[in-house]
């Protein structure tokens, strides 16, 4: 995990907000998201500089369409 993400897990996980369940590296589809909440349909990506790479923003798109997708189904 990045520290972002290590900053972030500690405060959500083991239903610390609210008691709402988070999970951590859900798989949802051909994706893999940081971090899921079911009872919110949330999902939070924590993205690092990487992502701003043109390939992987490239790829970033598509899965934000995908989950879009997916949400607007629901």
């Amino acid at each position: 995990m990045t520290e972002a993400e290590q900053h972030l897990w500690a405060r959500i996980r083991g239903k610390q907000l609210q008691n709402i369940q988070f999970y951590r590296q859900k798989n949802i589809g051909n994706y893999i998201v940081d971090f899921y909440c079911p009872a919110a349909k949330l999902i939070i990506e924590v993205d690092g500089g990487q992502h701003y790479e043109v390939k992987v923003g490239v790829k970033d798109r598509e899965r934000d369409e995908y989950l879009a997708a997916l949400a607007s189904l629901c």
